[in-house]
């Protein structure tokens, strides 16, 4: 089987617990494409970037940790390891959540169609999701944002699990502000406005892996309705996508 470099890129905040069985999981799956990894630790107050490093010295999974200066949030330090991933000059870079809510199985069944359909871009479409009635009513929001600016309706607009060819990224990155909060939404629209060739791939979404499957990025919510932190992300967000200048 021919291999293709490909670079596995995901930021992290606070998921020590769960990561490196992740990452394990995902090179072993991986093996014959021989990946790279770059994973941006948001200021972790845990021992995420230290898991990952006992992964590679122990284990030898290529895997480099670029920790933020500052806590930047999920927008930016996405941004940043894309970039990285590109800076890699991996043919392909494929970015997911830290968190684990996917198998590695499906991640690598959407590379090997995007190898074997030479799609620009392969988006994973979550399926038998276990968040709260909330978060997929904003979900379903979102792909009416996307329609809104490109035309057409992503199945699964704002997924964290995709995969870009990476001279496609690059293309899509430029214009889009490395403090977006929201850039998944912003390649979603830009991808399709571009008329790039997308594949949606249907994958299981499962828990977060770890201790607490609700992690720590909207705070500790038991509630079936957002916090205040939650909300105060969505309006801020919404000002970000209806600015003039972020027409893409």
């Amino acid at each position: 089987m021919k291999k293709h470099s490909v670079a596995i890129v995901m930021c992290a905040y606070n998921e020590a617990q769960g990561i490196a069985e992740f990452v394990a999981e995902l090179a072993k799956t991986f093996e014959v494409h021989q990946p790279i990894f770059f994973v941006v630790d948001d200021c972790s107050t845990d021992e995420t970037s230290s898991v990952l490093q006992e992964l590679r010295d122990r284990h030898q999974v290529n895997v480099v940790v670029e920790r933020n200066r500052v806590n930047l949030g999920h927008g930016p330090s996405t941004i940043r390891a894309l970039l990285l991933g590109i800076e890699s000059q991996s043919e392909y870079v494929i970015s997911i959540d830290g968190d684990g809510q996917f198998v590695g199985l499906d991640v690598c069944a959407m590379y090997e169609v995007m190898l074997e359909k030479k799609v620009d871009v392969c988006e994973g479409v979550r399926r038998f999701r276990t968040d709260f009635a909330y978060r997929k009513v904003v979900t379903k929001f979102v792909r009416f944002l996307v329609k809104m600016k490109c035309g057409e309706s992503p199945a699964d607009a704002n997924t964290p699990l995709r995969i870009y060819r990476s001279q496609r990224l690059e293309l899509l990155l430029s214009g889009i502000r490395t403090n977006s909060l929201i850039p998944n939404l912003f390649l979603s629209a830009k991808s399709r406005r571009l008329k790039f060739v997308i594949e949606e791939f249907p994958v299981l979404s499962i828990p977060r892996r770890g201790g607490s499957t609700q992690g720590v990025t909207w705070g500790a919510n038991k509630s079936i309705f957002p916090n205040k932190k939650f909300l105060k992300f969505c309006l801020a967000a919404c000002k970000e996508w209806f600015k003039k200048e972020n027409t893409i």
